[in-house]
């Protein structure tokens, strides 16, 4: 059956319609634009001057890609009353009194009035004479359902949660003092034991997907299953929904821990941190390992031949030279963006050529400084000491 088409608009200071604008659309054909629905979710419909509810999710098409979960399948009126099992032909007539059919649905005499509307039961058995008055209080003829207070509804008389949307969790990623790389846990649990089997773990390693990383002045898709070099520092966000969180209610309030683990060596990379939760969390501050890292410095080596440089080796790296000695920018690996490599040379024989564009030849009893730094591309300039 198709849903209900109802025209016209509610009276001013219904009960039915929510304060929340975010929670209100104008028609049924514009559920399908509803942006992150969830089960459970709530939303008011202008047109019909109704109150839904979210029952199930499905596919859609975002772009070139399809994702799961990302619009409403089934709703039905809040109440329970499923909006495909419900015919137009009734809608503008369910409480009409000079109708054939309301007369059936709706009847103040005693053989229908007690089983739809309540205002006689003198014929029904198993009802108490105490739920007509509870009956007419519901069901006032007037237009008034509830007493506005301040040209407001009371709260009392609002449905929880109407308009929360899910919370979005903005948490710091740690330095690692061997620059391994690190994966996030998060568990979160609605009081504050964490007990085994009370929590919702969600790992990077399984919803890396779903995540952002701040890098280069914007968020970024997190790449893998974990971090490194050169997001130590940064800040990676994601958005709880019914996949990674089944049960999941927005609005409701939780307490949550997470930790980073180290991935080479599958231990805690730093410890549990929490907090409490209803809407959007942000722990801005970088989780360090002891502070600051110190700079990772490489022992004095001997350089002879082509130079080939690794920045994981070491930020400050040392050599001497008795005999030819080529760095060249395609020879220099892992120099993360806006991080530079120095790299230290003490000749005392032979020639250092240092190739970047332009070729440069030093042939000087010297300590040569090579800075190559990464703004996008390579780029290398030579200091001579003495």
């Amino acid at each position: 059956m198709s849903n209900i088409q109802v025209g016209g608009a509610l009276l001013p200071g219904s009960v039915d319609t929510p304060l929340d604008a975010r929670s209100r659309i104008a028609a049924l054909e514009n559920i399908p634009d509803i942006p992150n629905p969830f089960i459970g979710m709530t939303f008011y419909v202008t047109a019909t001057g109704k109150q839904y509810i979210v029952k199930s999710l499905k596919s859609k098409q975002i772009g070139a890609a399809t994702v799961a979960n990302a619009a409403i399948d089934q709703y039905e009126i809040a109440g329970g009353a499923d909006t495909d099992q419900l015919d137009a032909r009734y809608a503008a007539k369910d409480h009409d009194h000079n109708n054939a059919y309301a007369a059936k649905a709706h009847n103040h005499d005693a053989e229908y009035a007690a089983k739809t509307h309540g205002h006689a039961v003198a014929d029904v058995t198993g009802l108490q004479t105490a739920l007509d008055g509870k009956a007419a209080a519901e069901h006032n003829h007037d237009g008034t359902y509830a007493p506005l207070i301040e040209e407001k509804i009371p709260e009392q008389y609002l449905p929880s949660n109407v308009g929360a949307v899910p919370a979005t969790l903005s948490l710091p990623v740690p330095y690692d003092a061997n620059n391994d790389n690190v994966s996030l846990v998060v568990d979160i649990c609605e009081n504050q034991e964490f007990e085994v089997g009370t929590y919702n773990r969600i790992t990077m390693s399984v919803w890396y997907a779903k995540m952002k990383v701040f890098s280069n002045e914007r968020f970024w898709p997190v790449p893998g299953q974990s971090l490194g070099v050169p997001y130590y520092g940064s800040t990676v966000s994601f958005t709880l929904d019914q996949e990674m969180f089944p049960g999941y209610v927005p609005g409701k309030t939780y307490y949550a821990r997470y930790s980073w683990v180290d991935s080479n060596t599958n231990s805690a990379s730093s410890g549990w941190k929490g907090f409490r939760f209803t809407g959007d969390i942000a722990d801005m501050e970088p989780i360090h390992t002891d502070f600051e890292p110190a700079p990772n410095v490489k022992a004095t080596a001997e350089a002879k031949g082509i130079l080939s440089l690794d920045y994981l080796a070491g930020e400050i790296q040392n050599y001497t030279m008795t005999e030819d000695v080529t760095i060249r920018l395609s020879a220099v690996a892992n120099v993360p963006f806006g991080a530079a490599l120095l790299v230290n040379i003490t000749r005392s024989g032979g020639t250092l050529t240092v190739i970047g564009g332009a070729t440069q030849t030093y042939d000087e009893d010297k300590t040569y400084m090579i800075v190559i730094s990464n703004f996008g591309t390579l780029q290398v300039a030579v200091t001579e000491t003495v």
